[in-house]
């Protein structure tokens, strides 16, 4: 069997790259398939996340977005898959060239989509007459799929698509320790960007701290062009005391196990991986209900908190009385740690193998 990813980027420590580096080293340990991806990344450059030596990867160029530049890069893969023969092709990229892939691909094969994104993003971006077109242009490419996977119902009832087929992200760790909740930390895993929400979040800890001053907040993620932002506001708020920004660290699971409660205040999400990563750490996760993912994850007051999308007062009560101790958390973690469990990697590569086996 052979399996083909075409992504964006596969060496970044995005999600995207997170869980098809786990779906390809899985193919090909455990079957025994070979696997190619084929990205955009420099060839030079290493891979945040492991990749299995047996597996190909083919670079393509990195260009402006143009039109001669997205048929070159049709081109492009129909030579590949034209050299590589595959049995199925996943494609997990979100942007208008990989919805678009379907009408351009020659290789008959089985043609697989993974949304990992809301509409949401092309929404709140307000209407225009680009938009317009390219958003019925994504649709059009999404009905030539031969099958299109969603990471969740409400995102399958997002883009409306007949037939969806649901298969959530796989847990990348089971975590044998638990955190032992002794540190003062909370801890939030995000990239410097608008729709992580991490201005919300400076916000909300800016009046949080303020009755809980032996409490820090660490933000692991990505700096961007929207850093200069975050560290004005950090500022601005004066929580420069409490408020620390770390890189992405390759081993996250010492970051859960060293913390004592994870803050998701996304303006929405795919899914929302870190939390299921911080419940089989054993710990408490409180996140905004933003359009698709927290939701699907979460049961409130069951599994974790959540709180009504950009309703900063609930917010703060709710995490101050986590940092107080005011709620027995033990079966919230407990049935966190078992909701964890839900995305086992064995059982979520079983689900693929129905999908790109005929």
């Amino acid at each position: 069997m052979k399996i083909v990813f075409i992504v964006p980027s596969i060496k970044n420590n995005g999600g995207v790259a997170r869980v098809t580096t786990l779906k390809a080293n899985y193919f090909i340990e455990n079957w025994n398939y070979q696997v190619a991806i084929i990205c955009q990344d420099e060839k030079s450059s290493d891979s945040f996340f492991y990749l299995n030596s047996g597996i190909k990867l083919y670079y393509l160029s990195k260009n402006s977005g143009n039109f001669n530049y997205i048929f070159s890069y049709y081109m492009q893969v129909n030579t590949l898959l034209e050299n590589l023969k595959p049995n199925a092709v996943i494609v997990g990229d979100n942007g208008f060239k990989g919805f678009m892939m379907s009408c351009f691909i020659k290789f008959k094969t089985n043609l697989v989509l993974e949304i990992h994104t809301s509409r949401f993003e092309n929404i709140n971006k307000g209407f225009s007459l680009a938009t317009f077109f390219k958003n019925s242009f994504r649709f059009l490419g999404l009905k030539k799929y031969d099958k299109v996977i969603f990471l969740n119902e409400e995102s399958a009832k997002e883009w409306n698509v007949a037939n969806p087929i649901l298969i959530p992200n796989p847990l990348p760790f089971k975590a044998n320790k638990k955190s032992a909740r002794t540190t003062k930390k909370v801890i939030c895993i995000a990239r410097h960007s608008h729709e992580k929400g991490l201005d919300r979040l400076l916000l909300i800890w800016s009046n949080v701290s303020k009755e809980n001053s032996d409490w820090h907040l660490e933000i692991y993620g990505e700096e961007t062009n929207y850093s200069k932002y975050l560290f004005e506001l950090v500022d601005n708020y004066k929580i420069k005391d409490s408020v620390v920004f770390k890189q992405p660290i390759h081993n996250i699971e010492d970051a859960y196990l060293g913390s004592s409660v994870l803050v998701m205040t996304s303006r929405y999400e795919g899914f929302g991986l870190v939390l299921i990563e911080a419940m089989t750490c054993g710990l408490p996760v409180i996140a905004y209900d933003c359009p698709i993912g927290p939701k699907n994850i979460i049961v409130n007051n069951v599994s974790g908190f959540l709180i009504q999308d950009d309703n900063q007062k609930e917010f703060e009560e709710k995490l101050s009385q986590i940092l107080k101790n005011q709620i027995d958390l033990s079966k919230i973690i407990q049935n966190g740690i078992n909701t964890a469990e839900n995305y086992n990697l064995a059982q979520i590569a079983d689900k693929w193998r129905d999908v790109i086996v005929f």
